[in-house]
């Protein structure tokens, strides 16, 4: 009788007596398995071979699994996670076993928070971020046991930008809104891609607290950054009346005079910051503000190409977008490193020289920079750079072509300016009038 109850049990006593744990623990088991009633003497055979050794798994995991199949799934992950911490050995057979169980009992949390537990002791930490953040969004409770493991796994490696959305989501359900946007404004920083999942963390949350002035910004910007930007305009739009803080309401004007002038409607961004001006009480500070949005929306055009890059879905366009950003925030070993990586992607030699010029001018190298751009006809950044490298006979003539294509009269003032800024070297031959330049920069080297 091979499936004879009674017989595989009192066969995993002689095992056990014989020393072989492994080989007796398996047969309680599979009596346990057999006949349901054998359940509680099984399961003290295999906590005596437990505590003779410690690290038996096949005693683990047949513990677990009589703990199971008795309606006890609770226990059986405490079974397991306390097998984690003493057979170390087999800690990531046991850890696959508790997510098991963890998936098989969906609505048990404290199992959820057992294999959380657990994965961080291992140094899982995606694994862990996700258990923690299922936790935080069943209840209240769930939300405050997650924050200490989500602060470990952050305390261990601070750039986890899921281990940030994920406690985020744990500060939101506890009212802990400035941290949580602190938590959702690095994560976006970190990891552009994960942008859509940040803004369904967010997004509720606003929707329901109308007067949240600073995560309705915040969600504005995350629109704006993923590419949004009608839809963070009409939630401007909604809230901005209703809204009593005058700070608040120049922010939300400023941006709101952003999005109209991203979509060409010039009207409506004038409109936007003529309401903006009324509301700041000092006109030196809502310049800077001006100037802080101007250069928020050069970082989100890159952040936005860098998202693209990340996932390879890039363009021609996207390279040259990422490269000019870069330039303009002062960021030009970047700037040069992206051109340089990708110069192949680039796909036109025009755009590359002119992409090249760019950052050779940011580098002060005007003679080189006119070199490059010289084999591309009259522009206005040729005639700088040779106007910056002394090269009076190349200026004046791109002037001259500039001049004959479109009569501005600012290029006819440069043009004649330069005619005497020539004679007036040669007349002069070796002494040249001294010339001093300063260069305003601001933020993170972003040059005026």
């Amino acid at each position: 009788q091979p499936d004879h109850p009674l017989a595989h049990y009192e066969l995993g006593r002689a095992l056990a007596l014989l020393g072989g744990k492994a080989r007796a623990s398996d047969r309680f088991g599979h009596a346990a398995r057999l006949d349901a009633a054998l359940a509680p003497m099984a399961l003290r055979r295999l906590q005596e071979i437990l505590n003779a050794d410690p690290e038996c798994l096949v005693a683990w995991m047949s513990s677990a699994e009589i703990l199971e199949s008795r309606g006890q799934p609770v226990q059986a992950a405490e079974r397991l996670a306390e097998a984690i911490a003493r057979a170390p050995n087999d800690a990531a057979s046991l850890l696959g076993r508790l997510e098991t169980l963890s998936r098989a009992h969906p609505d048990e949390a404290p199992i959820l928070a057992l294999f959380a537990d657990a994965a961080l002791r291992l140094g899982q930490h995606d694994h862990a971020a996700e258990a923690y953040g299922s936790l935080a969004a069943r209840d209240l409770e769930g939300a405050a046991a997650s924050l200490p493991g989500l602060d470990a796994i952050l305390s261990a490696n601070p750039r986890h930008a899921g281990a940030r959305v994920m406690r985020a989501r744990a500060r939101l359900r506890l009212s802990q809104s400035d941290p949580a946007l602190a938590d959702l404004k690095e994560a976006a920083r970190l990891a552009p891609r994960r942008i859509p999942e940040i803004l369904e963390e967010l997004a509720p949350f606003v929707d329901e607290r109308s007067t949240w002035v600073e995560g309705t910004l915040l969600q504005a910007d995350l629109l704006n950054t993923a590419g949004r930007p009608s839809e963070a305009e009409a939630l401007l739009a909604e809230r901005v009346a209703s809204v009593s803080s005058r700070p608040a309401r120049l922010q939300m004007r400023l941006r709101l005079a952003r999005c109209a002038s991203e979509r060409q409607d010039d009207a409506a961004a004038r409109e936007h910051l003529a309401d903006a001006a009324t509301l700041a009480t000092d006109r030196n500070d809502f310049l800077g503000r001006v100037h802080e949005l101007h250069l928020a929306a050069i970082r989100r055009r890159l952040a936005v190409t860098r998202g693209r890059l990340e996932r390879g879905k890039v363009t021609p366009a996207d390279l040259e977008a990422a490269a000019s950003a870069c330039l303009d925030l002062g960021q030009v070993d970047e700037a040069q490193r992206l051109i340089e990586t990708h110069a192949n992607a680039l796909g036109s030699d025009e755009v590359l020289r002119r992409l090249r010029a760019a950052v050779t001018l940011a580098r002060g190298d005007f003679p080189r920079a006119a070199d490059l751009l010289r084999p591309l006809g009259a522009t206005p950044l040729l005639a700088f750079g040779a106007l910056r490298a002394g090269n009076y006979p190349l200026a004046i003539e791109t002037l001259e072509a500039l001049a004959a294509r479109d009569a501005d009269p600012r290029t006819r003032a440069l043009l004649t300016r330069t005619y005497r800024d020539m004679v007036a070297t040669d007349l002069l031959g070796g002494s040249r009038r001294l010339v001093a330049e300063t260069v305003p920069a601001f933020g993170e080297g972003v040059t005026a």
